[in-house]
């Protein structure tokens, strides 16, 4: 049996041989780099072919950190396919480098860069000439035109023959949509939605033979329909069988509408089109003028493609269900992935403007536009109801969506009846191991507030605590599938003040790499891409490890994730990531050949240093500081947010009346206050207004000290003064001597701002009258002499 990852493997080795067999029109990029990576090429065949399959891997790998142009990949790929199309296949089922680089010139080959044809007359000549040309040599090679250059594009072109009365014009019309493949499927589903059922039909003909997953949901519903014409609903049927194997009885077209929403979601490489066409939305108008502009598109942000998709596969749900909340939930989680999405990328543009490449004025504007648009979005998201957004924050705790979960807990926390019982799922939030998911949870608690104790009351106050030790902090995304590994660099990098998080496979690091705010590294495994993913989950499946790649589930989708090169070429197309360094984890046997090749490729200068396996702190506790030594960013203002807010609400518990306890968290206070620096003023303000709210004079030397420092903020040495008057005044003491002292050399030295500060802290102290009269003589208010007069 071979399995799906080697099968999709295989169509890629498919898709090249077509375009060896019927020609490209690619200029091969010029220069000594392409000279050299054509040597190296060479060099490492030689040695591939007398089967010294080390050396050729080492070359392998230099090509791959090279870096070729895609002009490049599509030459050597055509003299891969010059040797035989087996060669591809070979190299695919070796595995390990070599398979890596086989999979990696078939997608650097094929991957972005196609120049579309987007005119119509031209469009609709190949479109006719597909169809109506006597002569087959002339159909297919107007055919092979149009699944290169213009893909899913061509598909309005084709309805009007569905209504042909030429036979053979239908049928060649339906024959060219099944040669276009599954880059289709998404246009052609929207036909189903025609009022015209020879349309109806004609389009569950083709999704029959196109065999695609992604559009059971739509012919199920097709097919479950009482109202739906007959014959369409046979076709529907025999479509749904060609597809699934299944009886359209047995086919739940909710549940399938749900999954296709979760895909699109969780950004399934699975169902992601293979070519072009990942920035358009496809529906059908049937209120259009003539029948060829009836299936209509929409571009849409590329950014925000697989949510789009996603929430048009909820509607459907929700069409026909009202009442299903992993519809709803699913949707409200879209909405806020949307709003998520643009938000990352504009503030990753705002805080490294120096940045290279920048966006255009106008992608700017269109940026900012969308922003503006999604607080639409946002706000109905909540309008949800709060059981729908409970629905979708256990979802997000539950697919590890962080940035999807606080945006639920923060829509939970301005809609929660105050002083009422929680919900469950912002329990599970508190308790989670993602601990921004905690910090906000516990915010939110403290603002329902509510009257009574509840299970895991007590967590709150811990937690706020913990994340006022956030600020400073460098997160460390690790990529590994190594389960040894994760856990041993989750104990060492916290043991060392790094906040680590993980990804299990290339994909997942990828999507969690683009996530704001960014990581400030990552560690890379050079060993992941070798064991088969659940594709919808996005994890690597240890069973499928032990049955040697096969899935031992065959209701699941297995896909090998994706190589580390890969992934660092990901990371260098995206704007968010293209900046955040990179350590690699090496295996001892390859470790030559890795440093080797990335010390001459075009990740150089990115990748930072090599971790040896086994792990161990020895091995690189020096490397992160002189790493992030080099890194100017302003990552502390990112990471004193969180402490901020947790200092706040800290703040804000009513001594008296509250279940929560702030006093327990006055040891992470205080040490808060012994920081300094002018980027920790708002956090230090803050974390004064909690002592002062808790009131206990175990604060007051910190908050001398504050107050003492002539190099402290106006704003925060008033801050100081005001909150030591308070706790003064509700322990009904007096100042210390050199308190006394320090707040007299103030009244007759410092700023006015402070001066008044002081005098209101003295007038809350309880204070021997002849000290008070003696505060008050030394500092006695000047009189301004009129104009003219004498001082």
């Amino acid at each position: 049996m071979i399995g799906r990852a080697f099968s999709g493997r295989m169509a890629l080795v498919l898709v090249a041989a077509a375009a060896f067999v019927f020609g490209g029109g690619s200029t091969w990029a010029q220069g000594d780099d392409r000279a050299q990576i054509l040597d190296w090429y060479r060099k490492a065949f030689e040695a591939y072919d007398n089967g010294d399959y080390d050396t050729a891997a080492k070359i392998f790998e230099q090509i791959m950190h090279a870096d070729p142009t895609q002009d490049v990949a599509m030459e050597i790929r055509e003299k891969i396919m010059q040797r035989s199309v087996h060669t591809f296949v070979e190299m695919l089922q070796r595995g390990g480098t070599i398979g890596q680089f086989s999979e990696y010139i078939l997608q650097k080959s094929n991957l972005g860069g196609i120049e579309r044809v987007t005119d119509p007359a031209q469009i609709q000549t190949w479109v006719k000439e597909a169809v109506q040309e006597a002569e087959f040599e002339k159909r297919w090679a107007a055919l092979i035109k149009l699944d290169a250059k213009v893909g899913p594009y061509a598909t309005p072109y084709f309805v009007p023959y569905f209504l042909s009365n030429n036979e053979n014009f239908k049928v060649n019309a339906i024959v060219s949509l099944r040669h276009m493949g599954e880059q289709m499927t998404l246009a052609v589903m929207e036909i189903l939605n025609a009022a015209d059922p020879e349309l109806r039909r004609t389009a569950a003909i083709v999704l029959g033979h196109l065999k695609d997953h992604r559009a059971l949901p739509a012919l199920a519903r097709v097919a479950q329909n009482p109202n739906e014409d007959r014959i369409v609903v046979r076709y529907a049927e025999e479509a749904i069988v060609n597809t699934a194997g299944q009886e359209v009885l047995s086919i739940d077209f909710k549940a399938h509408y749900l999954r296709l929403a979760r895909q699109f979601y969780h950004h399934d490489p699975s169902i992601l089109v293979r070519i072009g066409s990942g920035d358009v939305v496809w529906w059908w108008n049937e209120q259009a003028p003539d029948l060829g502009s009836k299936l209509s598109y929409s571009v849409v942000p590329v950014y925000l493609y697989n949510e789009v998709e996603a929430e048009r596969a909820c509607w459907a749900v929700l069409d026909s269900d009202p009442k299903n909340v992993e519809g709803w939930a699913l949707l409200i989680s879209t909405n806020f992935a949307k709003v998520i999405e643009t938000e990352k990328i504009l503030d990753a543009v705002r805080m490294s403007p120096e940045r290279e490449p920048q966006p255009s004025q106008s992608e700017m504007e269109m940026l900012e536009k969308n922003q503006q648009i999604l607080t639409k979005a946002d706000a109905l998201a909540r309008s949800a109801g709060l059981e729908n957004v409970y629905a979708a924050l256990d979802m997000a705790i539950k697919d590890r969506r962080t940035e999807v979960g606080v945006h639920c807990i923060k829509a939970i926390s301005e809609m929660e009846n105050r002083y009422t019982d929680p919900g469950k799922p912002i329990l599970s939030a508190l308790h989670t191991s993602d601990k921004r998911l905690r910090y906000h949870a516990a915010l939110a608690l403290v603002r329902i507030d509510s009257l009574r104790a509840y299970a895991g009351h007590k967590d709150v106050v811990p937690t706020l605590e913990a994340a006022l030790g956030e600020f400073g902090q460098r997160s460390i995304l690790v990529i590994t599938d190594d389960e040894v590994a994760r856990n041993t660099f989750a104990a060492q990098l916290d043991g060392m003040g790094y906040a680590p998080a993980f990804a299990e496979t290339g994909w997942d690091g990828v999507e969690r790499a683009k996530r704001f705010p960014s990581h400030d590294l990552i560690i890379l495994d050079t060993r992941i891409g070798v064991h088969p993913i659940d594709v919808r989950t996005g994890r690597a499946d240890d069973r499928t490890r032990m049955n040697g790649g096969e899935p031992d589930d065959p209701t699941k989708s297995y896909e090998k994730g994706i190589y580390y090169i890969t992934v660092l070429e990901f990371l260098e197309r995206d704007y968010k990531t293209k900046e955040i360094p990179v350590v690699l984890l090496v295996d001892p046997d390859n470790e030559e050949s890795v440093r080797g090749a990335a010390g001459v490729g075009k990740h150089a200068n990115r990748i930072k240093g090599f971790i040896s396996r086994p792990v161990s702190p020895d091995k690189y506790s020096s490397l992160l500081p002189q790493i992030f030594e080099g890194i100017q960013d302003d990552f502390k203002k990112r990471s004193t947010e969180i402490a901020t807010w947790a200092a706040m609400a800290l703040a804000s518990m009513d001594p008296d009346h509250c279940i929560y306890k702030a006093e327990e968290a006055s040891n992470g206070l205080l040490g808060v206050l012994d920081k300094s620096g002018p980027e920790l003023d708002g956090l230090r303000i803050a974390a004064i207004s909690a002592v002062s709210n808790i009131g206990h004079p175990r604060a007051l030397p910190s908050l001398q000290r504050v107050f003492q420092d002539a190099a402290g903020s106006i704003p925060l040495r008033v801050a100081a003064a005001e909150a030591i008057g308070v706790i003064l005044q509700r322990n009904n003491e007096a100042p210390s001597l050199d308190l006394q002292e320090a707040f007299q050399a103030a009244l007759q030295s410092e700023p006015l701002e402070i001066q008044v500060a002081v005098a209101h802290a003295l007038g809350r102290a309880r204070i021997d009258a002849g000290v008070r009269w003696n505060y008050y003589r030394s500092n006695p208010v000047p009189v301004l002499p009129p104009e003219g007069g004498n001082e």
